[in-house]
Protein backbone atom coordinates (compact mmCIF):
# COMPACT_ATOMS: atom_id res chain seq x y z
CA UNK A 1 0.00 0.00 0.00
CA UNK A 2 1.32 3.40 -1.02
CA UNK A 3 1.57 6.36 0.96
CA UNK A 4 -0.80 10.03 0.52
CA UNK A 5 0.62 12.16 -2.26
CA UNK A 6 -2.03 14.43 -2.87
CA UNK A 7 -4.50 16.18 -0.03
CA UNK A 8 -7.36 18.10 -1.98
CA UNK A 9 -5.02 19.17 -4.98
CA UNK A 10 -6.58 21.24 -7.29
CA UNK A 11 -4.68 22.28 -10.66
CA UNK A 12 -6.89 25.18 -13.35
CA UNK A 13 -4.62 25.91 -15.99
CA UNK A 14 -5.79 28.84 -18.95
CA UNK A 15 -6.33 26.85 -22.01
CA UNK A 16 -3.29 27.41 -24.37
CA UNK A 17 -0.86 27.74 -21.98
CA UNK A 18 1.86 25.90 -20.75
CA UNK A 19 2.46 24.58 -17.12
CA UNK A 20 5.37 23.79 -15.57
CA UNK A 21 6.16 21.48 -12.70
CA UNK A 22 8.47 21.67 -10.35
CA UNK A 23 9.67 19.86 -6.89
CA UNK A 24 12.05 17.56 -4.70
CA UNK A 25 12.40 14.27 -5.11
CA UNK A 26 9.62 12.52 -4.21
CA UNK A 27 6.89 15.20 -4.29
CA UNK A 28 4.42 13.83 -6.56
CA UNK A 29 5.26 15.42 -10.22
CA UNK A 30 5.59 12.07 -11.71
CA UNK A 31 2.21 11.10 -10.34
CA UNK A 32 0.45 14.43 -11.22
CA UNK A 33 1.98 13.48 -14.93
CA UNK A 34 0.82 9.89 -14.81
CA UNK A 35 -2.50 10.68 -13.94
CA UNK A 36 -2.77 13.44 -16.63
CA UNK A 37 -1.43 11.24 -18.74
CA UNK A 38 -3.73 8.58 -18.11
CA UNK A 39 -1.18 6.05 -16.95
CA UNK A 40 -2.32 5.80 -13.02
CA UNK A 41 -5.58 6.21 -11.44
CA UNK A 42 -5.94 8.30 -8.22
CA UNK A 43 -7.11 5.98 -5.11
CA UNK A 44 -9.57 8.30 -4.42
CA UNK A 45 -11.08 11.27 -6.25
CA UNK A 46 -10.84 11.78 -9.71
CA UNK A 47 -9.30 14.36 -12.91
CA UNK A 48 -11.60 16.62 -14.93
CA UNK A 49 -10.00 18.34 -18.20
CA UNK A 50 -13.09 21.30 -18.93
CA UNK A 51 -14.57 19.62 -16.20
CA UNK A 52 -15.14 16.19 -18.00
CA UNK A 53 -13.68 13.05 -16.37
CA UNK A 54 -10.61 12.57 -17.60
CA UNK A 55 -11.93 8.29 -18.56
CA UNK A 56 -14.63 9.93 -20.74
CA UNK A 57 -11.76 11.71 -23.73
CA UNK A 58 -9.58 8.90 -25.65
CA UNK A 59 -5.92 8.65 -24.02
CA UNK A 60 -4.74 9.58 -27.56
CA UNK A 61 -6.13 12.85 -27.51
CA UNK A 62 -5.15 14.34 -24.37
CA UNK A 63 -1.30 12.47 -24.74
CA UNK A 64 -1.21 15.08 -27.80
CA UNK A 65 -0.90 17.72 -25.84
CA UNK A 66 1.82 16.78 -23.54
CA UNK A 67 5.57 17.14 -23.28
CA UNK A 68 7.59 15.89 -20.63
CA UNK A 69 11.12 16.48 -19.77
Amino acid sequence: MGHTVFNALNIEVEAKTALVITGPKGSGKSAIANMLLGFLSPSDGFVNINEIPLTQYPLQAIRQHFSLI
